[in-house]
């Protein structure tokens, strides 16, 4: 009969639970939970943190399967040595969730990079649309063109290939009026434009090549029902912004 797993930190009440108190050959452990040293987190992971695949798991190569909280100042206990505090990690997060430490974390989007067919015709499309300004391009052997478009880039190589249905990138404009009648002007708009539960809207053109781009507006109330018609209303909770994790555009009533 196999002897059953002893339970997680924040397992119910009702659950019992070893300590390494329990286990005289690891006093190094004393008053903490066991599996933690499995995870990298005991003694000395202070002083050079592990990470691994999965819980226990040392095949991982710093590859994460399971889903978890990046561990952060806030998760320390500075009288612990900076050893992770797990009742503060159920009360900051809301819920409880396996401690596991990621390889890298992106800090943030460089450039998107779509294909044409011609190259200088969806160049100058996005020039003359968008205003975005060409910027010296490295010699990758093949035909490349940058753009610059706020902080980041747009990248152009020339493949001729279909371009994808669904796969697509999103872009603020100024003014979104303008927008929607140049692109209906020029036969471009796909569908209509949609509002989401926050009052966030979002419409699709697509460029010469046939790549999807999406252009966003933060208000519906600003845009005029007379020009832009009956926006398709999309459902679900107000939180779900596009705008999330960075400031909203100011637009003019």
């Amino acid at each position: 009969m196999s002897t059953p797993r002893s339970c997680p930190p924040w397992s119910p009440s009702g659950c019992p639970r070893r300590s390494a108190t329990d286990d005289p050959t690891r006093p190094a452990l004393a008053g903490r939970p066991l599996g933690l040293e499995r995870n990298g987190l005991g003694a000395g992971a202070a002083a050079e943190p592990r990470r691994y695949g999965r819980r226990g798991d040392r095949a991982g190569g710093g590859l994460h399967r399971h889903p978890g909280p990046h561990l952060d100042r806030r998760d320390r206990d500075p009288a612990d040595h900076g050893q992770p505090d797990l009742q503060r990690v159920q009360q900051r997060r809301g819920r409880p969730r396996q401690l596991v430490w990621w390889p890298v974390k992106a800090t943030g989007l460089n450039h998107v990079s779509v294909h044409a067919n011609d190259l200088e015709t969806s160049a100058r499309f996005y020039e003359e649309f968008f205003g975005m300004r060409r910027v010296p391009t490295p010699d990758f052997g093949y035909p490349v063109i940058w753009l610059e478009v706020g902080e980041l880039q747009v990248h152009l190589f020339d493949r001729k290939t279909e371009a994808p249905q669904y796969h697509h990138f999103a872009l603020d404009v100024d003014d979104y009026t303008a927008a929607f009648k140049e692109a209906r002007r020029r036969g471009i708009l796909e569908g209509r434009p949609r509002r989401f539960p926050d009052g966030a809207v979002q419409m699709y053109i697509r460029d010469p090549a046939g790549n999807r781009v999406e252009l966003d507006w933060p208000d519906s109330s600003t845009l005029d029902p007379a020009v832009f018609g009956e926006l398709e209303q999309v459902d679900g909770p107000a939180e779900a912004t596009i705008y999330s994790g960075r400031p909203r555009p100011s637009v003019a009533r």
